[in-house]
């Protein structure tokens, strides 16, 4: 695959650039880069993008001198507008917009408040929020990249729930979509990248984060958005500041050769998004049959999560959720999106939930083995470039095992994707040990860590690489190396255990993107609850964060993580090529 990557430079920059470049061409052939000048504010092939970007600088500071110096949200819901009142009279949500060195506020912005859902609330908030009277407020920090939460009860006008992030970073609002669009299309670089002066229709993906190694976006954690326009079989990707307001530069990536075709009419779509929002996220469901009994409702950015999971009335799991997608498109570059999946409003995900929650029956030798609960999570112009479709899912077998997967269905923005889905699984229990199979016994982890498959783990006897064991249960934990049955391959997954605490929320409550979307390493965000000094995890309650990775291909006969129409009696249609990925649970013994 070809990249072209852009980086606006200041002259004398590009000088030294162009000296090693030559260098450099002359023993690499095929390979290009284009430089272009940095924006300039004389240069009159900048103005529109300049007065564009100058306004909203203008904006930025009428904020700051202003009585209330913070950028808010108004919302056609008068409860929306309550709930960022009460926040910005509580001292502890305004805690760090104040800057002391400097004897100013810091650029803060509300980017998300809406009503919450059921799904996104822990038991003790459940029982405060029963007429939807609970609004969530979600503020971030562009100086201290901090993001600042609260969970407010609208009728009371109290608080009850709040707390501050840091390089946690939030979704994006509309007025952040918008601008990043405007700077796109008005941008002189990226209309002569294109042939052409795009319109705002044109862009795609623009609420979707990035990251890119060795900007601002990736070594100062600035807030970064990368709104995507596909021509000739190319994607460009627009690298948008949004902590700069400013555009970091932009690369572009193969997108494959087959035409693609559109789903829903938007009749079709309201409808089903209706209906999955009034059944699926303002409400939990109850299932339960002779082996299995758990609650299961769509979140608003992790996913379907499953609660109170037990087995012939043993609890084994307290919740299970999918946190994020991470999407890297250069295993050296580091750049990418980070994805969330959930419902389809009142929503921060990006990909959000196309059809209700599914149940269907496993069959093993012909004979039924349990039951499937899936959910598929689509981008309205999929399978179209650079448009997404994730499959999640939990399979309950009559014998105890539990299977945690998911799967990118592609086709995605790019021929070199690397999917990492992020899953946070709280086994039920207050008193529990983690143990991973080394070489020939069993080594129980004393304090919070992660540990790294690599292809060359060996597996217990049993075929486990790690265990959980309470005093009722034990649960081996089996990654997929290619043997369910499901098209997926190796997970070579990063494991974490983070202690559990119930005063302080590490993922309880409905997560934003959880770390950089691109790393190549350990850090893939679970990690930021694992303290500086590891804490003790003796006889406690912890948290696993599972995050395996499969990269896609879409080579004739060996296709992965991949989707493309194909033509069935003279009519298209789509052909899918999943990618699942997750551990097997499996009970080692039960006891009542």
């Amino acid at each position: 695959m070809h990249f072209e990557y852009v980086l606006i430079m200041d002259k004398r920059t590009k000088i030294k650039f162009l000296v090693a470049m030559i260098l450099w061409v002359a023993n690499v052939s095929g390979q290009q880069q284009k430089l272009f000048p940095k924006s300039n504010s004389q240069d009159e092939l900048y103005k529109e993008y300049n007065e564009y970007r100058e306004k909203e600088l203008n904006k930025i500071d009428t904020i700051l001198r202003s009585k209330l110096p913070i950028r808010y949200i108004y919302s056609r819901d008068p409860q929306a507008n309550k709930a960022q009142s009460i926040c910005f009279k509580d001292s502890f949500f305004n805690l760090y917009t104040f800057n002391f060195d400097y004897r100013t506020f810091d650029r803060c912005e509300i980017t998300s408040v809406h009503q919450l859902n059921r799904a996104d609330l822990n038991p003790e908030l459940l029982a405060k929020c029963r007429m939807g009277n609970c609004y969530n407020v979600e503020m971030f920090n562009y100086n201290k990249n901090i993001t600042s939460f609260a969970i407010v009860d609208v009728f009371s006008e109290r608080f009850l729930y709040a707390d501050h992030y840091r390089h946690i970073q939030p979704q994006i609002s509309d007025r952040m979509k918008n601008f990043a669009v405007g700077l796109v299309v008005q941008h002189p670089e990226i209309q002569s990248a294109l042939g052409f002066k795009p319109d705002e229709a044109d862009v795609i993906m623009a609420s979707t984060k990035t990251s890119l190694a060795r900007s601002k976006c990736e070594r100062s954690r600035h807030l970064c958005v990368a709104p995507t326009i596909v021509h000739n079989g190319k994607a460009l990707w627009a690298i948008v500041d949004l902590t700069d307001n400013d555009i970091v530069g932009y690369r572009w990536t193969e997108v494959g050769s087959t035409d693609t075709i559109t789903q829903s009419s938007p009749t079709e779509k309201q409808l089903q998004n209706d209906y999955i929002y009034d059944c699926y996220c303002i409400k939990d469901k109850t299932f339960k049959n002779e082996f299995w009994e758990l609650d299961y409702g769509l979140t608003s950015s992790d996913g379907l999560k499953i609660s109170k999971v037990k087995y012939k009335g043993q609890s084994l799991l307290e919740s299970c959720k999918l946190v994020d997608w991470h999407v890297s498109y250069s295993p050296t570059e580091q750049f990418g999106y980070s994805d969330a999946v959930g419902c389809p409003y009142y929503s921060s995900a990006v990909v959000v939930a196309a059809q209700t929650p599914q149940w269907d029956t496993i069959t093993e030798n012909g004979k039924f083995a349990g039951l499937r609960l899936s959910q598929v999570y689509s981008s309205d112009l999929w399978p179209m470039p650079c448009n997404y479709n994730y499959e999640q899912k939990y399979e309950f077998y009559n014998d105890g095992r539990i299977r945690i997967a998911a799967a990118s269905i592609g086709r995605g923005c790019g021929t070199n994707a690397t999917y990492r889905p992020l899953f946070r699984i709280h086994f039920a229990g207050s008193e529990k040990s983690f143990y991973r199979w080394s070489e020939q016994d069993w080594t129980k982890a004393e304090q919070e860590t992660y540990y790294a498959q690599t292809e060359t783990d060996k597996l217990s006897e049993e075929n486990y690489l790690y265990k959980v064991e309470s005093d009722q249960w034990s649960y081996g934990i089996q990654p997929s190396m290619g043997q369910f049955g499901d098209g997926g391959k190796q997970d070579l997954a990063y494991t974490y255990l983070s202690r559990f605490h119930k005063d302080v929320d590490e993922g309880e409550l409905d997560l934003p993107s959880l770390g950089q979307c691109c790393n190549n390493n350990y850090e893939q965000g679970p990690e930021k609850f694992i303290n500086a000094v590891p804490e003790s995890l003796a006889k406690s309650d912890f948290i696993v964060w599972y995050v395996p990775q499969a990269k896609n291909d879409n080579t004739r006969g060996a296709e992965y993580c991949w989707a493309e129409t194909v033509s069935v009696l003279g009519v298209k249609q789509y052909r899918t090529y999943p990618c699942f990925m997750g551990p097997m649970l499996i009970p080692i013994h039960h006891e009542k």
